[in-house]
């Protein structure tokens, strides 16, 4: 699967990897900031997480909204499960999307012409630079 293989830019974009999870920006960020993440392990579903993925996912959760709260990144977030549908065989990946509020305005209104104007890797290591003391701060 294109998850288990790809290395995201050749690591540039990589915010942080932990023992059970990957997030980076995504090479085609529909929102500045536009973050995805996804199990190091190929499930299909958010039902298959174990109990050690979900709180690995939840300490990271954490420290990313930190993160984006000290660059002064919108408060109103999305957080998006993307995952195969049950009685559906596919070899898909479970992914997720954090995608953070902006006000915009003018064109970009139209659904089909939002841009993102902050190259994924700058806004990667912006946000690699402002987890760093939460990184520290939790055990994990």
């Amino acid at each position: 699967c294109h998850l288990c293989q790809t290395s995201h830019g050749n690591s540039d974009r990589i915010i942080i990897k932990t023992k059970f999870w990957t997030f980076y920006t995504t090479g085609s960020p529909v929102r500045n900031y536009h973050i995805r993440f996804h199990p190091n392990e190929h499930l299909r579903r958010f039902s298959q997480l174990n109990v050690n993925q979900i709180n690995d996912l939840a300490k990271t959760l954490k420290v990313i909204f930190q993160g984006l709260d000290d660059i002064s990144i919108d408060k109103n977030r999305n957080i998006l499960f993307n995952c195969c549908p049950f009685h559906y065989d596919a070899n898909f990946h479970l992914f997720g999307d954090i995608i953070s509020h902006e006000i915009i305005g003018g064109a970009e209104m139209a659904d089909d012409m939002r841009v993102a104007r902050k190259l994924p890797h700058i806004a990667a290591s912006e946000i690699q630079k402002s987890i760093e003391k939460y990184v520290n701060e939790i055990e994990w």
